[in-house]
């Protein structure tokens, strides 16, 4: 089965939208058909248009419009001409009917005329506001910045430099003549001095000792630069905001325990050396240097750390990492690009964002009326309002944006960007408008199956990754015996796998089917495996995780024991019992655990999507009776003890000894009847009942959704629709009488002594 989860836009890019669409359904979605393609969405848009004035509290006379225009509209389909005069009629004699009409009949449409029901799309914006917490104070018709501040460069030749500047400036645009392509190539230019100027004085010397002249005259303007440049450096700039950090932690620190604050700077250079200036300066604050985004450690230090806390990192650190938990951003730079500065606040405004809104604190080069860094923080608040809102879902429209700011800031200098900022405004709310209606038939659609608590059960399980790893490296490592080692020394992560000549996995076929190689860097951080296009993320799902999955289930080794545990102190005679581990799954079977097929694999996944594999460990005295005791309960959790004194004793291999203890023909009874009242027993709970009644349920509603949904037949994918319905039906006996499968069971003698001490007949 494939699912296409994607957050493209459709607007903007529909080339793109058609390629994802052709993954899911080459034949309906032919890469050929863009025009097409484009009616198509067109048509949707219209329909979302529709959908968005269709509220039962709206005025009769618009309800009575849109359901004409559905009549019009539709003319084949029957459920909405048989709808719509019922809604049309009740706006004038049922009132109280409107909810339900509309309801259904939105429904109806968006079920129906989804672009095609494989894609899920959902945006920040459609959210319920549990999943997000506003990066900034509402906006209306003036942007409220009150969580932001900037400081400006207090360096005595910025006055001069910024005089040079405009006279590169006016020289860039004298040499045009009318040229539009050199307009392109210099305002770019004049982006990336701008941006050297405002990031690292060392790096302005060497661009300017790089820079070959592209215009009459740059050559004397850039010299001068040049010589302006030699006495300019950075410590007046760091110490600066440093102090703003200071101020910003003291701030912060009468409101929150432990604040957090992440500082962004583009250069590595300038990253070392505040993190240095603040180590030295900051008194009882921790401050930590992020070397790079595989620096794991660091940023969990600074998830955990005791006290204020600082983590500085250079521009490598602006994807990738979550940093939910912190609570402010300091910007030792202000990158001419809208999409960075997304990507910077977007490592703290993340789902399930728990703290208040982020505070900046940020240094342009200069705060002058005539600066274009000035120009640029004005666009960014007035236009963008990107401290305010995330602009990730115009992010198509950033580079075209960008294009006209820098060729406007290099025609006509910062005065010409305060116009462009009511421009952008106005067409970020045309193009969200537009989105809205593209959207509102997912978004109605997808409100009939929410997600919350399947979304939330994801964040739970990675929630911590470092115990994930932890929890299956004991079986892999500690049990399966791989060797685990780094990818490329000496970092930890990522990290490869090898099979030793220890290794408990069987040569053949199972060791070549995992198909483990120096070649492949693996981890378990999301962060490193986003940062790195060649490392693989594991999670279950992943083709190794799933190997030792299937190879767990086949291999019988360690999954029954009978272990003789040796208590000096223990008084009394020996006690007997079992340890019982069940796992309640939908009962499918697999014939070839080493070579499951397509079908088998689907039908699993679909089935656990209802009805999650649970684990049940019961441990059981010899008379079936629950074991409640703790002294007793942490002797069994022992690992088994080979050597020493007190050493456990296999009586599997020992049943001589297993004779003076247990009847040995009363003993597979005994063992069967403890299986047996442990499986009646985890079947009649009432939490496992009602988990089978509530997965057989949602299974029974998405097939009948499902069924009325390939009967009217409006939507794409009719082939996958029936496969999608074929699979539910198959599987849903199996999710209403799940399998309680016994996956290990032990039976444990305790005593002070190994035989002779008890007898069982």
């Amino acid at each position: 089965m494939l699912l296409l989860l994607s957050a493209t836009p459709p607007l903007g890019d529909e080339a793109k939208f058609l390629a994802l669409l052709n993954l899911l359904d080459p034949l309906t979605h032919p890469l050929e058909d863009l025009a097409g393609f484009r009616i198509k969405l067109e048509q949707r848009r219209s329909i979302g248009r529709v959908l968005l004035s269709l509220n039962h509290d709206a005025p009769g006379l618009v309800l009575r419009q849109r359901g004409a225009e559905l009549v019009r509209s539709f003319p084949d389909d029957p459920i909405i001409q048989v709808l719509t005069p019922q809604m049309i009629a009740a706006t004038r004699d049922a009132p109280g009917d409107l909810a339900g009409l509309c309801g259904a009949l939105k429904e109806h449409i968006a079920d129906s005329y989804r672009i095609h029901q494989r894609l899920i799309r959902s945006r920040r914006a459609d959210a319920q506001g549990w999943e997000f917490r506003p990066r900034g104070p509402e906006v209306g018709d003036e942007t409220n910045l009150s969580h932001v501040r900037t400081e400006s460069d207090p360096a005595d030749q910025m006055e001069t430099l910024l005089a040079t500047l405009e006279d590169w400036r006016f020289a860039a645009v004298e040499s045009l003549a009318g040229d539009d392509g050199a307009r392109t190539r210099l305002s770019e230019r004049y982006r990336a001095l701008l941006s050297v100027v405002g990031t690292d004085a060392t790096e302005f010397r060497n661009w300017l000792a790089r820079a070959e002249v592209s215009f009459a005259g740059e050559g004397e303007i850039l010299s001068a630069l040049a010589a302006q440049a030699e006495d300019y450096d950075d410590d007046e700039r760091i110490d600066t905001m440093v102090e703003s950090s200071r101020r910003l932690l003291k701030t912060l620190g009468e409101e929150i325990a432990d604040p957090r604050i992440v500082v962004f700077a583009t250069s590595e250079r300038i990253a070392e050396n505040f993190h240095a200036a603040a180590s030295e300066t900051l008194a009882l604050v921790t401050c930590l240097l992020l070397a790079g985004p595989e620096d794991d450690d660091v940023a969990e230090h600074f998830r955990c750390a005791p006290g204020p806390t600082i983590m500085v990192a250079d521009r490598s650190a602006e994807e990738g990492l979550n940093l939910s938990f912190a609570d402010a951003i300091v910007h030792l730079d202000l990158p001419l690009s809208a999409a960075r500065i997304e990507q910077r606040i977007g490592r703290l405004d993340r789902y399930g964002r728990r703290q208040g809104m982020i505070r900046h604190r940020i240094l342009v080069p200069s705060d002058d009326d005539i600066s274009p860094w000035a120009a640029w923080y004005a666009l960014l608040t007035q236009g963008f309002r990107i401290f305010n809102r995330s602009i990730s879902d115009v992010q198509f429209l950033l580079d075209e944006f960008e294009h006209q700011v820098f060729e406007t800031l290099l025609m006509s200098g910062p005065e010409g960007l305060v116009g462009l900022a009511n421009d952008i405004r106005a067409r970020i709310d045309d193009e969200r408008k537009s989105q809205d209606e593209q959207y509102a038939l997912d978004r109605i659609a997808l409100a009939e199956e929410p997600v919350e608590s399947f979304i939330q059960t994801l964040e739970d399980a990675e929630a911590d990754e470092t115990a994930l790893e932890k929890d299956v490296d004991q079986w892999l490592l500690g049990i399966l015996q791989l060797k685990k080692r780094p990818f490329v020394w000496p970092s930890e992560d990522p990290f490869k796998l090898a099979v030793t000549p220890q290794t408990l996995i069987p040569r053949l076929p199972w060791q070549a089917e995992l198909k483990l190689d120096d070649s492949q860097p693996l981890t378990w951080k999301r962060r490193i495996a986003t940062s790195r296009a060649d490392v693989t993320l594991l999670r279950p799902g992943t083709p190794l995780v799933n190997v030792i999955e299937r190879f767990t289930r086949w291999d019988d080794r360690g999954t029954a024991f009978i272990t003789y545990r040796i208590v000096p102190d223990w008084q009394g005679e020996p006690w007997i019992g079992f340890k019982l581990c069940f796992t309640i799954e939908p009962a499918l079977d697999i014939a070839d655990l080493l070579a499951p097929t397509r079908g088998e694999l689907a039908a699993s996944r679909c089935a656990q999507r209802y009805f999650a594999a649970s684990a049940q460990t019961v441990i059981i005295d010899v008379n079936g009776d629950d074991v409640f005791d703790p002294a007793l309960l942490g002797i069994l959790e022992h690992p088994y003890r080979s050597e020493g004194r007190g050493s456990d004793i296999n009586l599997g291999s020992r049943p001589h000894l297993l004779a003076e203890i247990i009847d040995p023909g009363t003993f597979p009874r005994i063992c069967r009847d403890a299986r047996d009242g442990v499986r009646q027993r985890l079947a009649r709970q009432p939490e496992v009942a009602e988990r089978i009644a509530e997965a057989a349920r949602s299974a029974e509603i998405d097939l009948q959704r499902r069924q009325s949904r390939l009967q009217r037949r409006q939507s794409a994918g009719d082939a996958m629709a029936r496969a999608d319905i074929a699979l539910i039906e198959a599987i849903l006996l199996s999710i209403r009488k799940p399998a309680i499968r016994l996956d290990a069971m032990g039976c444990f003698v305790v005593g002070a002594k190994t035989a002779g001490a008890h007898f069982i007949g």
